[in-house]
C-alpha cells in the first residue's frame, strides 16, 4: 500500500461548517417534550373514535393568496373541534409552494393532528419525502410548523443524488441509504441526527456507527456524514477503524480520528501486498493514493512478517 505521509495539526469539526449542534439539540429537545405530549393525546383520543368520517381531505394551511399550502386527505378521520384534534388513519399530507407545486409529502398510518400547534403524532409506520430524500420509520412525530420529523423507532433513510465520476465527465445517479434505530429530521436545516446501530452504504462507502449527523444540500441531495462512535468503514479492499469519520461524498474526502493517542484511527489495506496505517487523523480521497496522517505508525508487509515503520508516533 502506497501512502504519502504528510504531518497537519489541522483538526476538522462541525464548527467549520458554520453548524451549532448544541443550539440544534436543545431545540431537539424542546420538541421532544411536544412529541411526548402528543403520543398521549394518541392514545386518549384513539378511545373516543366512534363512526369516523370516510375519504376526507382538508385543507390545514393556505398562503395569503388563497393557495392551499398544506393539503391533508385520509381514508378515515374524526374531528374533535372543541379540542382542535383530528384521528386519521391512512394519511397522506402534502406540501405545496405557492405555484401549487408539491414540494414535500408525508404518509401515516394511524395518527393525530394538533391544528392549534401544526404537528402531530403517528403510532404505526410513516414516510416522509422532500426533494430527493425519503425518511421513513415508526412512532413518529411530525411538526408542520417546525418542518421537523422525529423516528424513534426503525429509522431509514434513502436519498437519490447524482455522484459525479472521477474518471470520467459524466454522472450517474446513485442512491444512499442510512439506517438506525432513531432519527430526527430537521428539513428546513437540511441535517438529521441518525442514532442507535447506524449503517450508512451508498454502493462505494459502508460505515457502521454509535451515531451520525447527515447534511443535506439545498437541493436535499446528501452532502456529507459525520459519523462518532466505534466507526468501521469499507471502500473495497480497505478498512478503516477509528472514533469519529468525516465523509464529503461529492468531494470523495474521508477523514477519520482517533479517540486518542492510545486509541488511534487505523486504515488496513487488506489487497495481498497491502499493509496498515494508524494515527490521530487519517486523511485520504477516493480518487488519490496520498494519505495525510498525524502521528503515524506505517505497518508494511514483508514476505515473511508486518514491520512498522515510524512506531510510536516517531517522524513527526
Amino acid at each position: 500500500m502506497r501512502f504519502l505521509t504528510i504531518f497537519s495539526a489541522a483538526f476538522l469539526t462541525l464548527s467549520l461548517f458554520a453548524f451549532d449542534s448544541a443550539e440544534w439539540l436543545a431545540h431537539k429537545e424542546m420538541l421532544m417534550r411536544e412529541a411526548e405530549r402528543l403520543q398521549g393525546t394518541y392514545t386518549s383520543f384513539s378511545k373516543e373514535v366512534k363512526n369516523p368520517a370516510e375519504d376526507v381531505l382538508v385543507p390545514v394551511e393556505t398562503y395569503p393568496n388563497g393557495s392551499v399550502k398544506t393539503l391533508v386527505t385520509a381514508a378515515r378521520a374524526q374531528f374533535f373541534a372543541k379540542e382542535g384534534i383530528v384521528w386519521a388513519k391512512d394519511v397522506l399530507a402534502k406540501d405545496f409552494n405557492e405555484k401549487g407545486i408539491n414540494k414535500s409529502s408525508l404518509f401515516a398510518e394511524n395518527c393525530v393532528v394538533d391544528r392549534s400547534t401544526k404537528s402531530g403524532w403517528v403510532e404505526g409506520r410513516a414516510k416522509a419525502c422532500h426533494g430527493a430524500t425519503e425518511v421513513s420509520g415508526s412512532k413518529v412525530y411530525v411538526s408542520f410548523a417546525e418542518n421537523f420529523v422525529m423516528i424513534f423507532s426503525d429509522a431509514e433513510l434513502f436519498s437519490r443524488d447524482v455522484k459525479k465520476k472521477s474518471s470520467q465527465n459524466s454522472s450517474t445517479n446513485a442512491t444512499v441509504s442510512v439506517k438506525a434505530q432513531k432519527a430526527d429530521y430537521d428539513r428546513g436545516e437540511g441535517v438529521i441526527l441518525m442514532d442507535g446501530r447506524v449503517t450508512f452504504d451508498d454502493g462505494e462507502y459502508s460505515l457502521a456507527a454509535d451515531k451520525a449527523w447527515v447534511f443535506l444540500s439545498g437541493t436535499n441531495e446528501l452532502k456529507r456524514v459525520v459519523a462518532i462512535g466505534s466507526v468501521a468503514v469499507t471502500n473495497g479492499l480497505k478498512r478503516g477503524y477509528c472514533d469519529r469519520v468525516l465523509y464529503e461524498r461529492n468531494a470523495g474526502k474521508v477523514i477519520m480520528y482517533a479517540r486518542s493517542k492510545t486509541e488511534p484511527a487505523r486504515l488496513i489495506d487488506t489487497s495481498s501486498d497491502g499493509g496498515e496505517l494508524e494515527g490521530t487523523r487519517i486523511f485520504f480521497r477516493t480518487d488519490a493514493e496520498q494519505v495525510e496522517v498525524d502521528d503515524p505508525v506505517i505497518k508494511v508487509k514483508t514476505n515473511s512478517h508486518v514491520e512498522s515503520v515510524f512506531p510510536n508516533g516517531r517522524g513527526k
